[in-house]
């Protein structure tokens, strides 16, 4: 360390110069955040000169020599899920910008007052768990991840590991393991510390020695650390990955078999209990994963633990297949939030879904511990210099990071300085990590457009139902046969139909996917003998005319539904007098907005007039018995609609809700400069962009500020019976038919609910 005199020393260093020890320069330089550039981390991320922070009595102010890379700071840089900027300055903190990173290993320079477990010039590694060490919970003792207070460090607080210094409070720190190198030492802690809570945390499902225990994402960073905590406890953990290559890097880990998820296409939402086709074809998928489990484990055990972090995609195959008892542990969503669960599993098999999130002190202590001991590996794949800090969060944010865990040096100077110490005896020796990526499962990103700063209150919220609504509901009574519901909603043109009694009182509702769902699986003759009844929704989903729009805006989005039946409630029971629909609020809420476009604009077809594919005759039989052919099998293609209404990227989104009207359709297909899929706009995107916001707001947005990056596909080839059960999993109503076109997919049609229902029509007739 530099010893220069008090003359010589500096009030800014540059990165890589080492401060004397103990002197604290005034500025430092640091990789901030600001708001007016939220966006993609080459874009947020930008090299600043600030004021070194100072401390309270119970904070260390850290050299930091590497740091940690995380995703929670790709999504401090796009602002979303939330604004840590402006969180913190409504917390009363009066920084504008935001300094990151979340794990780091530097040198102790300053500490405050009350600080008694660390000394000016010792090495450290940092856990990111802050809280308010005063709060009556935590001094009684109660698990501070817990308290109000608690907050990820160099996510939800300032003055992270982005920077020459950085602030922690002194419970954060923990003992550099001597035979790790800076980098090293800057990589583990977040994903160790999460990975050990998730594994010791919860009671009676704490691991324990010969415990099975599946890890999903084996070969990432949080899998890394959970296969070395699992052998470390005399378990035995069964790793998932992507690809083949991959199994012996988690095998030198400790992992006792490997599963390629990509043997696999059960994964997603679970088919509508209603679906017993598609449930039945997905039931098979899950004993299929279930038997490659006690194959890999060579046993028939189950899992007692499953370490969870996909989350939507793997969630229901993850509670199927944990042993009765077992517990379901998750820490994250990566492929999307909106798990589904089916309850029999978990009540009757008495199985925990338990969530976690980062850890406490003594969890922090446990993952050191077991590093010191050389019971675990930081699985550091990749450093990076300080130059490069925000190329390595861009190569996260586009899904093209290496697998293990990546660093940045920072006061370091070189690679693999920082060690003081061999290795211990018992050390892991971790096969060399895979680099390329393939197929992985994360939900894509989308940056969506920062709301307005206003009162919330706008039209929506004082305008009611009644003056928008349809008066007039289309009913069936509960003994009307299936064949006439669905010709009712072919004729009139609706997708669902109200059930009412002999007095005209609402029983339920029968939707297409009701009508679709019990096709499936029944000969044509069946579907005369069925009747409404039988296959009705009896919670009927409702408003009254005295709803403001607001809340039934937030009624049709939370049940993923476009249309409300408007009941009068006045005698105790639903009368049905109307319907308000997402093209109803789109009508009020864009329509002196939307200008007339030349006829044709906007529209991909084979044909020269849009126009649904006439019906055909049916191919939808049930099941061939044992033994027996069955008739041909219909796809796609024989039911779907030929051609497309499509918009660019900049289109003006009043255009595209202008489209949407003129063509009676209730999405957008976006496609780029070359006619390739780009994503899909909903009537929903209009109608949640439209909230907090008045028309001509809305109206100055463009297709890309609004649309949905993922759109659920299929082919022409794909069979019907495939695509209903993908939609019902999935709570859509239409899929976009594509061709594979060099390396993009072309959209070429759409296989809607209403395309099924008008087929099974004309097959009854």
């Amino acid at each position: 360390m530099s010893q220069a005199s008090k003359s010589d020393r500096k009030e800014l260093y540059p990165v890589g110069e080492q401060p004397p020890l103990g002197h604290v320069p005034a500025q430092m330089h640091a990789w901030l955040v600001r708001a007016a550039r939220f966006g993609e981390p080459l874009q947020a991320f930008q090299e600043e000169v600030v004021p070194t922070p100072t401390l309270a009595d119970d904070e260390v102010l850290v050299y930091v020599m590497a740091a940690g890379v995380n995703y929670n700071n790709v999504w401090a840089g796009l602002g979303v899920p939330v604004d840590v900027i402006a969180a913190r300055q409504k917390a009363g903190e009066p920084e504008d910008f935001h300094i990151g990173g979340s794990d780091a290993a530097g040198i102790v320079y300053q500490v405050g007052a009350r600080v008694k477990n660390v000394k000016v010039g010792d090495e450290v590694v940092i856990h990111c768990g802050s809280w308010n060490q005063q709060a009556p919970g935590v001094q009684a003792g109660i698990d501070p991840m817990y308290d109000s207070s608690f907050r990820i460090w160099g996510y939800e607080t300032n003055y992270g590991s982005f920077a020459q210094f950085t602030r922690v409070q002194d419970h954060q720190c923990l003992p550099k393991p001597k035979h790790l190198t800076w980098e090293q030492a800057a990589a583990y802690m977040l994903v160790g510390a999460t990975a050990y809570r998730m594994l010791y945390n919860w009671g009676q499902h704490a691991l324990r020695s010969d415990d099975v225990v599946l890890v999903w994402g084996g070969a990432g960073g949080l899998g890394s650390m959970a296969i070395q905590i699992v052998r470390a406890a005399g378990a035995k953990a069964i790793a998932v990955v992507s690809s083949d290559d991959k199994f012996e890097y988690c095998q030198s880990l400790g992992a006792v078999g490997c599963i390629n998820r990509n043997h696999f296409d059960h994964w997603g939402m679970l088919p509508h209990w209603k679906d017993a086709v598609g449930y039945a074809e997905w039931m098979k998928g899950v004993r299929k994963f279930g038997k490659a489990i006690w194959d890999a484990l060579g046993e028939r055990r189950s899992p007692r633990i499953v370490f969870e972090h996909p989350g939507e995609y793997t969630i229901p195959t993850s509670i199927f297949v944990c042993d009765t008892g077992g517990m379901v542990v998750i820490c994250a969503g990566t492929t999307g939030y909106n798990a589904t669960v089916d309850l029999r599993y978990l009540w009757m098999r008495q199985k925990r879904l338990q969530g976690s999130h980062f850890a406490n002190d003594v969890q922090a202590k446990g993952i050191n511990d077991l590093v010191i001991a050389g019971k675990v590996d930081p699985c550091l794949s990749r450093t990076f210099p300080w130059v490069e800090l925000p190329l390595s969060h861009q190569l996260m944010y586009e899904n093209k990071h290496p697998y293990g865990n990546m660093g940045i040096l920072v006061g370091a100077t070189a690679l693999g300085t920082g060690a003081t110490a061999s290795e211990p005896v018992e050390s892991v020796a971790p096969a060399a990590i895979p680099t390329e990526r393939r197929h992985f499962f994360r939900a894509q990103v989308h940056t969506p457009i920062p709301l307005p700063e206003r009162p919330a209150v706008t039209d929506l919220d004082t305008t009611t139902v009644r003056e928008l609504m349809h008066y007039g509901v289309i009913t069936v009574s509960a003994e009307t046969p299936l064949p006439e519901v669905g010709r009712r909603m072919t004729d009139y043109r609706i997708h669902a139909i109200v059930v009412v009694d002999a007095a005209g009182y609402a029983l339920g509702l029968v939707s297409q996917t009701d009508l679709v769902l019990a096709r499936q699986g029944r000969a044509l003759a069946e579907m005369a003998e069925v009747k409404a009844g039988e296959i009705m929704t009896r919670k009927l989903i409702s408003c009254t005319p005295g709803a403001t729009l607001s809340d039934a805006i937030t009624l049709m989005t939370r049940n993923r539904i476009h249309r409300l039946v408007v009941v009068d409630e006045r005698r105790g029971k639903p009368w049905p007098v109307g319907i308000l629909s997402m093209t109803d609020v789109i009508n009020f809420s864009l329509g002196g907005l939307m200008e007339e476009e030349e006829e044709g604009a906007g529209i991909i077809m084979p044909e020269e007039v849009y126009e649904p594919t006439p019906p055909r005759p049916s191919k939808m039989t049930a099941p061939a018995a044992e033994g027996q052919k069955g008739d041909e099998v219909a796809r796609a293609r024989d039911v779907m609609h030929y051609g497309v209404i499509t918009c660019q990227p900049d289109t003006p989104v009043s255009v595209v809700a202008q489209r949407m009207l003129k063509y009676g359709v209730s999405t957008i297909i976006v496609t780029d400069a070359d006619g390739f899929l780009a994503g899909i706009i909903s009537q929903t995107d209009i109608v949640l962009a439209r909230q907090r916001r008045n028309a001509a707001e809305v109206a100055a947005l463009l297709a890309h500020d609004i649309l949905t990056p993922s759109v659920l596909t299929c082919h022409a080839d794909t069979e019907v019976t495939k695509a209903i059960t993908f939609m019902t999993r999935n709570r859509v109503h239409r899929l976009i038919v594509v061709e594979e076109r060099e390396g993009g997919e072309w959209p070429i049609g759409v296989l809607s609910m209403t395309d099924v229902v008008r087929q099974t029509i004309a097959a009854n007739e």
